[in-house]
Order: structure tokens, then C-alpha cells, then sequence
């Protein structure tokens, strides 16, 4: 009889890769209503290095605010240097 768990990935280890994709589709999905970056939006990168102002920036964290309800301020957004930090953010809430 095979150990469960050398089979493969914990079922809490996979809902919490299903929490982050639902919300990567979601973030993406505003992104790509929101902001002209002009590609596929990198999850891995740094936000300033993506070409995005910084009023699109405010106005694109203010979206994320209402679709998720977070009530982030301005100041609060700089401490996620990725999009990724801020889908681990929103799925720890």
C-alpha cells in the first residue's frame, strides 16, 4: 500500500492553488478591463515595473477595494511589490 501523502499535493494544498487562481482570474481580468499594459499581465514582476502610472495604479487598487472588499488606503498599497503578494494578501482574508 503506496503513503498517501508522497502521491501528490495535500487536498488544503490544492484549494489553496484554486484560491489563487480564482482570484489571479479575477485580478487579471480587471487589469485587463482597467489598464493598458499591452500584454498578459506578469504576476511575478514588480507592479513599477509594469509601465502603469501611478494614477492608474490608485485607480486600479481602488477597483480591487470595492471587488474585494479589502478598504486598503493608498499608503497600504506599496507594500506589495508583485501581484502575486496581493493575491496571497487577498486570500488570507
Amino acid at each position: 500500500m503506496r503513503n498517501v501523502d508522497t502521491v501528490g499535493p495535500s487536498r488544503s494544498t490544492l484549494l489553496e492553488n484554486d484560491l489563487i487562481a480564482s482570484t489571479e482570474d479575477q485580478l487579471r481580468q480587471i487589469i485587463t478591463e482597467n489598464l493598458d499594459i499591452g500584454r498578459e499581465p506578469r504576476f511575478d514582476t514588480k507592479l513599477v515595473d509594469s509601465g502603469v502610472s501611478s494614477v492608474d495604479c490608485i485607480a486600479f487598487f481602488k477597483i480591487v477595494n470595492e471587488q474585494f472588499g479589502l478598504g486598503l488606503v493608498a499608503e497600504e498599497c506599496r507594500q506589495f511589490e508583485t501581484l502575486t503578494d496581493l493575491v496571497k494578501f487577498i486570500d488570507s482574508k
